[in-house]
């Protein structure tokens, strides 16, 4: 028992300091150490072993003073560094990461992290933890802080429940089922979910109470005497046995099924590895002498420090100068440790020991505690408020040129001319009415009905405009990366979420269309050119624009348009497609700035050749002839945005000094005020194309081809 008490235990600071040496090499380079994400199992393991060491040493107290002692100890050591590195990363995040899709859940994650919530707001936003957003997310990283901190409200209100049982015995017994218990529900859960992509498989304490379970039940039996191996001759084999297990885990542990089955490699080899240096039978062992190295043991208490903020540091290099090359990564890895050190030196380490601390109240710490979290969030959530005013370093805090948001929406006039714009959650996309109030063309009755994805979305300045000034309601259907009629994939190539939604949309839309309405369907219906990853290969860019497959795909994606296009003209509206506008190798929000302009993602440059343009369109511009001409003679037009945005032989990102394009395919707020004249005319245009006869046109004409 006085074994287990131990104040420290410097072979679990190196375990902890393998941990957090393989999550760095991962996030740094995930070739360095395929598996090294599976590092944070090893503090699930290692965490819940130490918190029921912790919470032993508190069960001869009453359960209210057990509870706000143990909650005023995981204060004092998990907030004050925590909110320290939270706070400079929401200033450094207010001044260099500019608000798009790449950051949209950035603001939500590090609010919630002061609550040891982030894990909730990644499910909610659908940000899966291998997903190229959770890259550029400087608070991503919290998730585990987040389970670890759940894991710690759960389990002592659980362990207080059985303190009421008289016999040390009894209660010991009870704790054990019942952890043991909820483990393997954890376990089965996590098996159900592991592979099927959901966030909640990776963030969920659900998915991942097995694991800190495992240290509750590995200490439960180590306070009793049990351990696997009691003689020193089998304790180096044991030991060898754990780390082989961990280097596994480390090195093959599969993203796609994770934490099920793989994680079991990293949290068996823990739990093996501490029950090798916890045993009596390992004391003199040399294998033991290795591991309580002073450069192991001083990684091992600069662990927290340095998970907390290696993340924020390495975001920050991908948001600026980038995280490419050797220099970058060293210089990165630099700032990292001396932030570490100088967390731990004057943060941490000070605050958990300080002489003052023993004599206050423990409700005083937790008050305090909760005090300091609730300041942290107002002070988040005011640095993202102020952001593009006034903190922002980016030229993407000149919103109006940058955003294609629907702000001509909300000028109101001297005349009180405004448009209402209300959006409703509709299964997993929205959709958004725009409808002129106080202006001289109210409301005439006419309706567009837009249908689209996030290259739909960027024409709400364009489309609250026209509402504005022509009195048409405009009804928008949304879902990120779901297009509709894309003309380039069969729909059965979109996910189930997507095919309901589009399905929904258009029958909701077809429902209430009457004829003289008009559907605009805009979409990227091209291969981008680069991601945030760099350039796609120049054959897979040739492969679209020739390639046997995507030949095939598109002729089945023409019959489906052509299937949706004759329902919509027989309900008497008629449909405008917009053409693919020019795409970019770079992503101009990302280097526009003196801090940016640099990175490696930036070295293709803001310029594309027209004619290429005009090849990489060309099989897309023949089915949207094909469209055109197989319907009544003006019902389905083509608007076609490239020639007023690529007037030249090249293609420009910014004209005058100002931008047309956001990113390497979506439009700038200042391209829909360039568009909006050539938009305006084929609306006018189409809006006085009638059937021949002046009834909803019944029959369209038929696929020429199956």
């Amino acid at each position: 028992m006085s074994e287990l008490k131990r104040p420290h235990i410097p072979q679990i600071d190196a375990l902890r300091a393998l941990a957090v040496v393989a999550v760095l090499a991962f996030h740094m380079d995930p070739s360095w150490l395929p598996g090294g994400f599976s590092g944070v199992d090893v503090f699930f393991v290692i965490s819940g072993y130490v918190v029921s060491a912790s919470m032993t040493d508190l069960e001869s107290l009453k359960p209210s003073r057990f509870l706000s002692t143990f909650y005023a100890r995981r204060i004092i050591r998990i907030l004050p560094a925590l909110v320290v590195c939270l706070g400079v990363t929401a200033l450094m995040a207010g001044m260099i990461i500019p608000k798009s899709w790449l950051s949209n859940s950035n603001q939500s994650t590090l609010t919630w992290a002061f609550a040891g919530l982030s894990n909730y707001a990644l499910m909610l936003s659908g940000d899966e933890y291998f997903s190229q957003r959770i890259e550029f997310n400087p608070a991503a990283h919290t998730w585990s802080l987040g389970v670890e901190e759940q894991f710690y409200l759960i389990l002592p209100a659980l362990y207080c429940v059985f303190l009421r049982l008289q016999r040390p015995e009894t209660r010991q017994r009870a704790l054990v089922f019942c952890v043991l218990a909820m483990s393997l529900l954890s376990l089965a859960y996590s098996a159900w979910v592991s592979g099927s992509g959901a966030a909640q498989a990776y963030y969920s304490i659900a998915s991942r109470w097995w694991e800190l379970g495992c240290g509750v039940l590995l200490f439960q039996a180590h306070r009793h005497g049990r351990h696997l191996c009691s003689h020193p001759r089998w304790s180096a084999l044991q030991a060898s046995v754990a780390l082989l297990l961990l280097a596994l885990g480390l090195v093959l542990s599969d993203k796609a099924h994770f934490p099920f089955p793989w994680a079991m490699l990293t949290v068996g080899g823990t739990a093996l590895l501490i029950d090798a240096i916890v045993s009596p039978a390992s004391k003199a062992q040399t294998w033991m002498d290795v591991l309580r190295h002073g450069a192991f043991v001083t990684v091992g208490k600069l662990s927290y420090s340095l998970y907390l903020w290696h993340w924020p540091v390495y975001v920050a290099f991908r948001w600026t100068v980038g995280l490419e090359t050797p220099v970058q990564r060293a210089l990165a890895l630099s700032a990292t440790v001396g932030l570490s050190w100088l967390s731990y030196r004057f943060v941490e380490n000070p605050l958990r020991r300080h002489p003052a601390l023993p004599g206050l109240p423990r409700y005083q710490i937790i008050v305090a505690g909760l005090i300091v979290v609730l300041l942290g969030i107002v002070f988040a959530k005011g640095v993202y408020k102020i952001q593009d005013p006034l903190l922002s370093l980016s030229v993407t805090r000149d919103a109006k040129d940058w955003y294609p948001d629907a702000w001509y929406a909300n000028n109101d006039d001297v005349s009180g001319c405004r448009v209402s714009r209300s959006s409703i959650g509709k299964l997993s996309g929205s959709r958004t009415d725009f409808l002129a109030q106080g202006c001289p063309s109210q409301h005439n009755g006419q309706r567009l009905f837009v249908l689209g994805d996030s290259h739909a979305r960027v024409y709400e300045t364009m489309l609250s405009r026209l509402a504005k000034e022509h009195g048409i309601q405009v009804t928008l259907y949304f879902y990120q990366g779901c297009p509709t009629l894309s003309l380039i994939k069969a729909q059965s190539s979109f996910n189930q979420a997507c095919r309901d939604f589009q399905a929904l949309a258009m029958d909701e839309a077809l429902q209430e269309m009457k004829p003289g309405d008009l559907v605009f369907l805009p979409s990227l219906r091209l291969i981008k050119l680069g991601d945030q990853n760099g350039l796609k290969p120049a054959a897979e860019i040739e492969a679209f624009i020739s390639g046997p497959q995507a030949s095939s795909e598109r002729r089945i994606a023409l019959d489906e348009a052509q299937t949706a296009i004759r329902k919509i003209l027989a309900k008497g509206a008629n449909v405008v497609f917009a053409a693919p506008t020019p795409l970019f190798p770079s992503p101009p929000f990302r280097c526009s700035d003196w801090f940016n302009r640099h990175n490696p993602i930036c070295a293709q440059g803001m310029t594309t050749d027209r004619a290429f343009m005009e090849r990489l369109r060309s099989p897309v511009m023949q089915a949207l002839g094909e469209l055109a001409r197989t319907s009544a003679p003006g019902r389905v037009r083509v608007w076609d945005p490239l020639p007023t945005l690529c007037p030249a032989t090249t293609c420009e990102v910014h004209v005058n000094g100002r931008p047309l394009f956001f990113d390497g395919d979506h439009l700038s707020g200042h391209a829909n005020e360039v568009l909006y004249p050539g938009f305006e005319q084929t609306i006018q245009a189409t809006s006085t194309t009638q059937p021949s006869d002046g009834k909803p046109d019944v029959e369209a004409a038929p696929s020429t081809h199956h």
